[in-house]
């Protein structure tokens, strides 16, 4: 019950993450310095690892 009151939450997380990672993406590939471009992958791999989570707990909570 709880998890069904929880997942549009869950999926708007989900969608506002893909969304930021989408627009850090050119970002990554164009950066202006390397101490920025190091910056914004890291941001990338924690928002990536994020979504991922948030994902596997919308797809296995009963």
């Amino acid at each position: 019950m709880l998890a069904r009151a929880s997942s549009p939450l869950t999926h708007e997380v989900l969608i506002a993450t893909l969304v930021v990672i989408s627009l850090i993406i050119p970002l990554v590939r164009h950066p202006k310095s390397f101490a920025l471009r190091q910056q914004l992958q890291i941001t990338l791999g924690v928002l990536l690892a994020r979504a991922i989570i948030l994902f596997a707990i919308k797809m296995f909570a009963i």
